[in-house]
């Protein structure tokens, strides 16, 4: 019998339930035969494939059209781009896996791999990776520990991959080469000397940092910069700020 759109609409719900450690997968695959009527081996399969997806790694139990598109567009509805894109990581892999096996190629599922990619190919940034695993983390300390390590119990060891677009100011290199000059290898802020001397050259460690971000209209100017060690540069950029 054929899997129904209902059907795959409650595995995805039941799915997410059991990622978020609400739910066993027995207990989920249990009610999703007896209310939905799926057969129990398949709504473990898709629970497993919700669950490879998110973590952009490898499944192996096939979904078809529909159920792909409709997993695809409600984790980027739920979990937002970067976790879309771990998941169309996962179809690609499942794809080469699959069709190498069966010698035959899954024409309609490439198809959505591909309008998705498309789709979203000019909106994810390395900030915007950055600012949704920041939230992902403070999500997870807001867990309790259990809870962490009952889901590093069943997670993948290996992290997966993402392509992202990163736009990338053209720094001038004579303002860099100045402010370094200028600090004589104390930072600027703290007043105190480079923690370290370069590998690659001797000279000591200091970060240039503007203090009117580039990417907020400040110039890239000898005026507007500073020559910081890297504890006051990551203060200024992620330390708590007096109001």
């Amino acid at each position: 019998m054929a899997i129904t759109a209902a059907q795959i609409r409650a595995a995805y719900s039941f799915a997410k339930r059991v990622r978020a450690g609400k739910l066993a997968i027995q207990a989920a695959a249990t009610d999703l035969e007896r209310v939905h009527g799926l057969n129990a081996s398949s709504a473990r399969d898709f629970i497993n494939d919700f669950k490879c997806m998110m973590e952009g790694r490898i499944f192996h139990r096939t979904m078809n059209a529909y159920a792909t598109d409709y997993f695809l567009s409600n984790i980027q509805r739920d979990f937002g781009v970067n976790a879309l894109l771990l998941a169309l990581e996962a179809v690609r892999e499942h794809l080469a896996y699959y069709e190498a096996l069966r010698k035959t190629k899954l024409h309609k599922i490439r198809e959505i791999v591909v309008q998705y990619t498309s789709a979203i190919s000019q909106e994810v940034s390395l900030a915007d990776y950055h600012d949704d695993f920041d939230l992902k983390v403070a999500k997870a300390l807001g867990d309790s520990s259990e809870n962490r390590k009952k889901r590093l119990q069943t997670s993948s060891k290996k992290p997966g991959k993402i392509v992202v677009q990163t736009e990338l100011f053209v720094r001038n290199p004579d303002v860099v080469a100045e402010v370094l000059a200028r600090a004589e290898g104390v930072c600027e802020r703290c007043r105190e000397q480079a923690p370290f001397l370069r590998a690659k050259d001797g000279q000591p460690y200091l970060e240039v940092h503007h203090k009117q971000q580039l990417a907020h209209g400040g110039d890239d100017t000898i005026d507007n910069a500073l020559a910081l060690c890297p504890n006051c540069h990551r203060e200024l950029h992620h330390g708590k700020r007096d109001t």
